[in-house]
């Protein structure tokens, strides 16, 4: 499948937000892994990952080593995967006042893609790892390593950087260890869970949120906010 273009023409404002844990309660591949993986080996793999002995690729590729599942549980299981109950209306304002939105996600493309497109959402661009199948195995792919990053497997500050052209400002929704990239490329950051975490260590602006409801109350003055910071621009 070819990539959607996150962004293709210049706006004001974006909107990047991550997946697993962000728009989903929790994390897919996590989920996966405790229904379908053989063996527990995929929990010390992930042990390793958190305390930044391996990299988010080494991780994901040992993780899904394990997996053995066919389409038709691979697909019930997808069913099952609620979404934050305030994202359809984030989404509806985003529509509503023009602002792109597009998903950055160090997770996988063929479970991201069947959940956005079971709850409605399958025009929303995404980024992220590959996932295809092989002889009834899952096969990981990593199009969008950045080989200076030691951490993700989708260094989502590249990605961010590469549509500077288009958006005068980015802002960024997330919350766990593979959004730490996006600090340093965004222009405001929603956070919560270990990136909130950094976000107070580094003593980094940013707006705290616990449901994506709270995002869209605050949205508004946090546009004007940013809008009124890039020059010759009245928001």
């Amino acid at each position: 499948m070819s990539e959607v273009p996150l962004l293709n023409e210049k706006c004001p404002l974006a909107v990047a937000i991550d997946f697993d844990g962000t728009i989903t309660h929790l994390d897919v591949v996590d989920g996966l892994l405790v229904q379908f993986a053989e063996g527990k080996d995929w929990i010390k793999t992930e042990s390793e990952w958190v305390a930044g002995k391996i990299s988010s690729q080494e991780c994901l590729e040992r993780q899904i080593a394990h997996v053995r599942v066919s389409e038709e549980a691979l697909y019930g299981y997808l069913k099952t995967i609620q979404l934050d109950p305030g994202f359809r209306d984030l989404y509806d304002f985003l529509k509503g006042k023009g602002i792109p939105l597009f998903i950055l996600s160090d997770g996988f493309d063929l479970l991201i893609r069947k959940i956005l497109e079971i709850h409605g959402f399958a025009d929303i661009p995404l980024r992220s790892n590959v996932l295809r199948w092989e002889d009834k195995r899952l096969i990981p792919e990593f199009p969008f390593k950045n080989s200076a990053c030691k951490r993700c497997a989708h260094c989502k500050r590249v990605s961010l950087e590469a549509h500077r052209q288009y958006a005068e400002r980015i802002i960024f929704i997330g919350d766990g260890l593979s959004d730490l990239c996006a600090l340093d490329a965004s222009d405001w950051i929603y956070a919560k869970g270990r990136l909130e975490k950094r976000c107070l260590e580094t003593e980094q602006k940013y707006s705290s949120y616990r449901t994506l409801d709270g995002v869209t109350l605050t949205l508004p003055q946090v546009f004007d906010d940013l809008l009124s910071q890039v020059p010759g621009r009245i928001a």
